[in-house]
């Protein structure tokens, strides 16, 4: 990062260059310690969702701000086109413009709930996060219903004492779900080496047998 950082500013371009930083899932179990998070990597846990994004967009954001409200992966593209003089709207990207929130313009969150589908292929297992409660949903009985506020850790399952707070973060899991489109994956079961043009040149890429 450092070398990329040090040739944008050799470039001259580095007034005018927003950076984003940010993993697309906590560590992995054998590797990383994620704590006070509870799991990691392929979890739906906030050990395996929850990371940190740092934003450098010189002349906007405040420098060494950190800010707790919840934001997405998503909300980069979003952001993106907006910056460049674009509708986010008209592009139909699930993310949000976060641009004022960034800048502290707003100090409102930008989201009220955000979405995880965890499941493969086109199941019903998923991840709803409201405010303070976040909802696993899926398979037998009635999920895991966690208050992140009293408990980062997700060890006390409150699905049992909050049934219809339960049910409706499933139904509004449900509705939004909706949307999911198919995979467009075609690789089979490994996804890590396939025969795709965009792959050659790096070890990811394998030719196809036939």
């Amino acid at each position: 990062i450092g070398q990329l950082l040090a040739r944008v500013k050799e470039l001259g371009l580095a007034d005018n260059t927003v950076v984003w930083f940010l993993s697309d899932h906590g560590g992995m179990a054998r590797t990383s310690d994620n704590r006070p998070f509870r799991g990691a990597k392929g979890s739906s846990y906030e050990g395996g969702l929850r990371v940190p994004m740092i934003v450098k967009w010189p002349g906007k954001t405040p420098a060494g701000v950190v800010l707790e409200d919840m934001v997405t992966s998503l909300d980069i593209g979003a952001t993106s086109i907006a910056m460049a003089g674009g509708d986010p709207a008209e592009a139909g990207l699930h993310g949000k413009d976060i641009r004022p929130y960034m800048t502290q313009e707003s100090t409102e969150a930008p989201h009220d709930v955000l979405y995880w589908h965890t499941g493969s292929r086109m199941n019903s297992f998923g991840v709803i996060r409201e405010g303070d409660f976040k909802l696993l949903s899926g398979g037998r009985g009635n999920g895991a219903l966690y208050n992140l506020k009293d408990d980062i850790g997700e060890k006390k399952n409150l699905a049992a004492s909050h049934p219809e707070k339960v049910q409706a973060m499933r139904a509004r899991w449900l509705e939004w779900s909706k949307d999911i489109q198919p995979s467009l994956w075609q690789g089979g079961e490994n996804i890590q080496y396939a025969d795709y043009d965009w792959l050659k040149g790096s070890l990811h890429y394998k030719a196809s047998d036939q």
